[in-house]
């Protein structure tokens, strides 16, 4: 089961490296304590997400992909207005 509070950023998006795509993202947490939560035990949590995620990429654009993932912590980042702007989403005006 994956936390509330999460978002993916996609740090790196190359695409030109040959015929395979190459993407680089992190997975933030609201919470610290949540990492472990998304790792799993032994990163299995991670290598299923990052596989799945993997899979629907390369069936959706047709190329083998790599996709790297990192965890981070950015406590309390859907809070943060430049940070929800940052990751695309709308943040209603107060």
């Amino acid at each position: 089961e994956v936390p509330f509070g999460l978002a993916v950023k996609i740090l790196k998006f190359d695409e030109d490296s040959g015929p395979l795509v190459r993407i680089f993202s992190e997975i933030w947490v609201a919470k610290e304590n949540h990492r472990a939560i998304v790792i799993g035990r032994q990163g299995s949590v991670l290598k299923e997400i990052g596989t799945k995620a993997r899979q629907e990429m390369e069936k959706l654009i047709g190329r083998r992909v790599y996709l790297d993932l990192k965890v981070a912590s950015r406590r309390n980042w859907q809070k943060n207005p430049s940070i929800m702007k940052e990751l695309g989403y709308v943040v209603p005006k107060a």
